[in-house]
């Protein structure tokens, strides 16, 4: 009899063992998934960001060409008008 007992509280800790295996198998799935949605969207958003540092940059450049050619344009008038 206890043999029997045996024998089932074997088989129902293997059915547990097993239930927890596949359940580790979806949870492995689940994160793989994760590292790769993550790893995508990170590449994403530093290809934005990196997007936005050109424009920037390129607007800088652009309004630092014309605050130089504003200021140099003054101040030859304004020299030309002290020194005439």
């Amino acid at each position: 009899m206890s043999e029997k007992c045996a024998d089932g509280a074997n088989d129902e800790i293997r059915e547990e063992v097993a239930a927890l295996r596949e359940r580790v198998a979806r949870l492995e799935e689940s994160v793989n998934y994760l590292r790769v949605y993550i790893s995508n969207e990170l590449h994403s958003s530093i290809d934005r960001v990196e997007r936005r540092v050109e424009r920037l940059e390129r607007r800088f450049d652009i309004y630092l060409k014309l605050f130089v050619g504003f200021f140099v344009t003054f101040l030859s008038l304004f020299l030309t008008i002290m020194f005439k």
